[in-house]
């Protein structure tokens, strides 16, 4: 399995990575449709994962399909030589708080006696639909303020208040007591 992550920019090979992408786009362009499939396989993962975090289980595979449609839909008009894992990052962002806004019910266990992975989880859940997509882009997957500030479209002081927001939250949430569940 592949576990370069195509999204952030902090990888060590992300360099190499993103010219594999750039290439598989170009061949796009070109008519070669096989050429997206090698994108796909290359990305499929690490956008899962961030989109599990962002809509949960029950609209992962939804957000997935959304996702890459969304990026199909954009390499045409996708300069050449300009970054692929950006625009990655910002369709991924976008997919989510769209699926976010029409509902986003964790469907975590209910049992009383969650584990604490469980209760994060559940946490970051709770969070607003932005400062969710924020802190598991940068917490969970590690992705740059800077980078992740340019392709939402927010300032660098803009997300780090956002940041700081959601990180109290689940400190917050994480500190409460467990409570029984009713039968």
């Amino acid at each position: 399995m592949d576990t370069r992550n195509p999204i952030a920019e902090t990888s060590p090979d992300s360099t190499g990575l993103e010219a594999e992408l750039r290439c598989r786009v170009a061949r796009v362009q070109g008519g070669d449709l096989a050429a997206f499939d090698e994108l796909y396989r290359l990305t499929r993962n690490d956008v899962a994962r961030a989109l599990f975090h962002l809509v949960g289980p029950e609209e992962l595979e939804a957000a997935v399909k959304e996702t890459y449609a969304h990026l199909f839909d954009s390499l045409p008009k996708h300069p050449e030589g300009a970054r692929v894992q950006p625009r990655i990052l910002a369709i991924c962002a976008k997919v989510a708080l769209r699926h976010s806004k029409r509902s986003h019910s964790s469907s975590l266990d209910a049992d009383a006696n969650a584990d604490e992975t469980c209760r994060l989880r559940r946490a970051i859940a709770s969070l607003a639909p932005k400062a969710r997509l924020i802190f598991v882009f940068h917490e969970v997957l590690g992705i740059a303020p800077e980078q992740l500030s340019r392709a939402l479209g927010l300032s660098i002081d803009t997300f780090r208040s956002h940041l700081g927001r959601a990180r109290l939250a689940i400190l917050s949430a994480m500190r409460e007591p467990i409570t029984e569940a009713a039968p």
